[in-house]
């Protein structure tokens, strides 16, 4: 058993993680995120600022807490059209336009669950069992995702290894 313990602690997280990060700005339309989740088949993705930092998780949570408002505050139109200048680039005019799906910033959680590509498998997965969540952003040292580890991955990880 020790054996295991200690082989465990030595596959890092980078070791396991997804590469390909798809993400979202945080001022994007929620229609193009949705868009987003469904063309590529996840759940959830990381939200980043125009310099590419991560700010926020967007997640099937999120759209399912957005329809909630959505359909509470259906007399409430100012609490879900936001009013935008759009800027058309060939004419070069100008218009207020308004957006009633509202911006990812705004519907995102802020709240950020990352870990290092440096840390150890087991280190995420303790504290993703801790955190009772499915998934961690994996940020580099800018705060920048570089992927992320699901629970799928920490089990095919743990599986591999038996295996051995």
């Amino acid at each position: 058993m020790n054996a295991t313990v200690s082989q465990l602690q030595k596959v890092r997280v980078a070791d396991v993680m997804n590469r390909d990060v798809v993400t979202v700005s945080a001022n994007s339309d929620m229609s193009d995120a949705a868009r987003v989740l469904f063309e590529h088949g996840i759940h959830g993705m990381p939200v980043v600022d125009e310099r590419g930092k991560c700010v926020g998780v967007l997640s099937l949570t999120d759209f399912s807490r957005r329809n909630q408002l959505l359909s509470t505050n259906a007399g409430l139109p100012s609490l879900v059209h936001e009013f935008v200048l759009e800027r058309h680039k060939e004419a070069g005019t100008v218009h207020i336009e308004r957006k009633v799906e509202g911006y990812v910033r705004k519907h995102m959680s802020d709240a950020v669950q990352s870990i290092g590509a440096e840390q150890s498998l087991l280190d995420a997965s303790r504290y993703m069992d801790s955190e009772r969540i499915h998934r961690l952003i994996v940020l580099d040292e800018a705060a920048c995702p570089v992927g992320i580890i699901s629970a799928l991955d920490i089990i095919g990880a743990f599986v591999e290894l038996a295996e051995e």
